[in-house]
This record gives C-alpha cells, sequence and structure tokens, in this order.
C-alpha cells in the first residue's frame, strides 16, 4: 500500500482498479484481524462467566453446607429472625435434591430457632419441611386420608389429605344413584 502513496496522479488514475483491489484486500484483512479480535475476547469473556458461575455454585454450596453445621447458639430477634429463618427455610426447599445430610443439618437448625425463639416460619410449609413417612394412609374417612409424618426431620406429624373426588358427568350420575 506504502508504493501507491508516492505514485502520480496520472498513474494512479490508470492503476485505480488495481490499487481498488489492493485496497480491499488490505480492508478484508483489517476486518478479519478485528473479527479474530472479537472472537476471542468473546470467548475469555466466555470462559470468564464459566468460570464464576462455577466459583458461585461451590461457593453457595459451602455456605449451604455451613449453615447445616452450626449449632444455634445466639439470640436472633425480630426482622433478623425472619430473615434467617426465611433463609434457611429457601435452602431448605433448594437443598432437598442435593444432599441428603445437608438438608437434614438445614431442618435441624430451622428447628432449634423455632423452638429458642418461640416463633413460626415467615413461610409456612414452603417446601421440604413436613416429610410424609408412608405411602399408605393410616387412618381415613370418605373425604380426606391421614398419614404420619416427620416436621423438621425432628418432630412427628400427622398430614391430613383431602382426598381428590372423580367430578365426571358418569361418576356424579353413579354418586348420585348410590345415595337414593
Amino acid at each position: 500500500m506504502d508504493g501507491w502513496a508516492h505514485i502520480g496522479k496520472l498513474e494512479g488514475f490508470v492503476r485505480q482498479d488495481s490499487i481498488d483491489i489492493e485496497m480491499s484486500q488490505c480492508l478484508s484483512a483489517v476486518d478479519d484481524c478485528l473479527m479474530k479480535f472479537q472472537l476471542i475476547s468473546q470467548m475469555e469473556i466466555h470462559s470468564w462467566q464459566s468460570d464464576f458461575a462455577t466459583s458461585a455454585k461451590l461457593d453457595h454450596m459451602e455456605h449451604m453446607e455451613a449453615l447445616s453445621e452450626i449449632i444455634i447458639g445466639q439470640e436472633i430477634a425480630g426482622s433478623k429472625l425472619d430473615k434467617v429463618m426465611n433463609m434457611l427455610q429457601d435452602m431448605l426447599a433448594e437443598n432437598r435434591q442435593t444432599a441428603q445430610r445437608t438438608h437434614i443439618g438445614i431442618s435441624k437448625n430451622l428447628w432449634q430457632l423455632q423452638i429458642k425463639s418461640g416463633e413460626l416460619m415467615p413461610k409456612l410449609l414452603k417446601s421440604g419441611e413436613v416429610r410424609r413417612l408412608n405411602e399408605q394412609p393410616i387412618r381415613w374417612t370418605s373425604i380426606i386420608d391421614v398419614y404420619e409424618g416427620i416436621y423438621l426431620e425432628t418432630e412427628k406429624v400427622y398430614i391430613k389429605a383431602l382426598r381428590v373426588v372423580d367430578a365426571n358427568e358418569d361418576s356424579l350420575r353413579v354418586r348420585a344413584s348410590n345415595e337414593k
């Protein structure tokens, strides 16, 4: 390209096509270089984001593990208590699928918080607080089944479940004829 800057106007006019081709080639080379730079920087950003996500996940798991192993020993009052119980309850629901040991630890710490504070959880029975111990009901009536369960892996409870009534037209006719 340097060579074209030193030729005269007339020769430049005559060689206009070859100058145009060479300039297009230079422009393509610059575009290719920029594209490579963009691709490399995007790949690095993606790698950093992936590393960050992995680190965040590991930190979260360590945090949950630590919360499942601590012993509630200090008094927590007011809005702090609600926040701690809410956080433990969220972790309890999230952790149910990942690790039974951590789930049990979080459950027991949540139970201790409730006993020491005399407060109920902010969100009653969000998920994972009560576990049914068997598939068969221990008692039943025409509208409910009663199951045995355990609350926060500590306290035995009874779970009442409403029976689902099949309300399609045929079942309603059968029920009506049975009630006559």
